[in-house]
């Protein structure tokens, strides 16, 4: 009886405490998506700390003039890359633009749809490539 309390208990309450973690971290990555690519500049060099985020498509014509909410952001590594990672509970399907910016260098500007699964039609963007006063950066490199 003493080995039971001992050993075989603890043991059955870790292997469940492990199995609901699993549980938990699972349901938390079906909740997200990723966005991924690289920032550079306009000679192909890597841009770190560069800004990225991704908005609510702006409607031509709509009015509000202030810049989209984030939905989700992220800062370029120092090899120019990011993930950009989506809640799909809070990003419905739509229209959006992943835009980067790094003040100095320039933007760059890529749509993207979000599908009704909160999946992206472009997880994978490539290269965006800052310019100054510039609105569309390349990416489009598909799922």
């Amino acid at each position: 009886m003493q080995l039971l309390f001992k050993w075989v208990l603890p043991t059955v309450a870790a292997f469940a405490l492990v199995g609901g973690l699993a549980a938990t971290s699972a349901r938390a990555a079906d909740e997200k998506s990723t966005i991924k690519g690289k920032v550079v500049d306009k000679d192909g060099k890597a841009v770190a700390e560069a800004r990225v985020i991704l908005a609510k498509a702006r409607q031509r014509g709509a009015g509000g003039g202030g810049r989209p909410e984030p939905l989700a952001e992220a800062t370029t590594k120092d090899d120019g890359t990011f993930v950009l990672e989506i809640d799909k509970t809070k990003v419905p399907e739509g229209d959006y633009t992943v835009s980067a910016r790094k003040q100095g260098v320039g933007n760059a500007r890529v749509n993207v749809k979000i599908d009704k699964d909160g999946k992206p039609d472009k997880a994978d963007l490539g290269e965006l490539k800052l310019q100054q006063g510039g609105r569309r950066g390349g990416g489009g490199g598909g799922a």
